[in-house]
């Protein structure tokens, strides 16, 4: 169970920092 909040955790901030990246590259 903790390792796959762990592995979803991953994922999302992996999301995010892509997310974040495209959204300041944009700016």
């Amino acid at each position: 169970m903790e390792g796959g909040h762990k592995q979803w955790g991953d994922g999302w901030v992996r999301l995010v920092s892509d997310w974040w990246r495209g959204s300041r590259g944009g700016e």
